[in-house]
């Protein structure tokens, strides 16, 4: 029997061949490099890179996804685990302090002077919350900068974006995503920047968008004509890493030789099985783990499992897993299990 959500990824992910070699170089050029020997991200035609060349799974093995079972399902869809849950209102929400997981990939990070909402989706099509949202997202008050790491419908939900007080809220996004931005919203302000780019921002908050191995697709002609990436913050005197979406690689040891360790690294720990699928975008609770060693990072908030599904490993696999690896003393700093709805403080990294 076909599945709906891999024939949702299979439309998503199905590559396009073009015959245009040249490359060249693109960023803004009115931010500046905290990397001063970076041209810019390579374009072939209007294609995006990564770093390295990324394994895009063909047709038939995405067919083949669709098409198969892989295992006992019964193991999946009998699997009631899910992440702790807080429910939230305006005013509760208003006097976090920290960093709060709000499902998935979104998140709120927040102090007395600043407010910046991560990767907002309330839903996307033809997948029903498997954890329900704390809050209702276009209702967190004073968001002062909205950072979306790439355009996938499950990072970037425009209802969210159309819905917040654009002369307020400033995006700070990856090259070519602006468009997407002041559709959505045309009262919001967007500034593109490109990988090792600091984005201009108040005196009370640092962002800089660094390199991640992933790719862009919200419809099916435009793969890759996005840029994609992660987050450097500096907020509070903590500095915060947020991944987005990746495949483990080199450079998680690229970033912290050029940006120190961070204190605190988000970073994703689901949606890894089948692995010939999988492997080119995401990463395994192991994987995450040795990102977190390559960045020597002190705190490891993990995100991106438990709320939708979109892929074959249960539900609560990806915790599990990772608290085993905790277990076995393999995690070199401090693990902490965000729930939804809870806030994580700034005083976690400790003194």
């Amino acid at each position: 029997m076909l599945r709906i959500v891999p024939w949702v990824i299979l439309l998503a992910t199905v590559s396009f061949s073009f015959t245009d070699t040249t490359v060249t170089h693109h960023k803004n050029d009115q931010l500046d490099f905290v990397r001063p020997d970076y041209a810019g991200n390579p374009k072939i035609g209007n294609r995006f890179q990564n770093q390295s060349p990324r394994d895009q799974p063909g047709f038939w093995k995405l067919m083949k996804w669709g098409f198969s079972h892989f295992g006992d399902q019964s193991i999946k869809t009998s699997d009631t685990f899910r992440p702790r849950y807080l429910s939230l209102t305006p005013d509760s929400i208003a006097k976090m302090r920290g960093v709060v997981w709000l499902g998935h990939s979104s998140l709120l990070i927040q102090s007395d002077s600043i407010s910046l909402l991560i990767d907002p989706v309330q839903s996307f099509p033809f997948n029903k919350r498997l954890s329900p949202s704390p809050i209702l997202l276009s209702k967190i008050p004073h968001v002062d900068y909205l950072l979306v790491s790439h355009g996938h419908l499950d990072h970037l939900d425009t209802k969210v974006a159309s819905a917040l007080d654009g002369s307020r809220t400033t995006a700070l996004v990856p090259l070519k995503m602006g468009n997407i931005i002041r559709n959505a919203n045309p009262n919001m302000v967007a500034q593109e920047a490109g990988w090792w780019q600091k984005f201009r921002t108040s005196k009370h908050v640092e962002v800089v968008f660094l390199p991640a191995q992933h790719w862009h697709r919200r419809g099916l002609a435009d793969q890759d004509e996005v840029l994609w990436g992660g987050y450097w913050i500096r907020i509070d005197g903590v500095t915060i890493y947020y991944s987005g979406d990746t495949s483990y690689g080199p450079h998680f040891k690229e970033i912290r030789r050029i940006m120190g360790a961070p204190d605190i690294a988000i970073l994703p720990i689901g949606a890894y099985r089948p692995d010939y699928i999988m492997k080119a975008s995401h990463m395994t609770p192991l994987e995450a783990s040795e990102a977190f060693r390559d960045l020597g990072a002190k705190v490891l908030l993990p995100c991106h499992w438990g709320t939708f599904d979109l892929s074959d490993e249960p539900p609560g696999e990806p915790i599990q897993w990772l608290r085993q690896i905790e277990a076995q003393g393999n995690i070199s700093g401090k693990l902490v299990e965000m729930g939804i709805g809870e806030v994580i403080p700034f005083s976690v990294v400790g003194p």
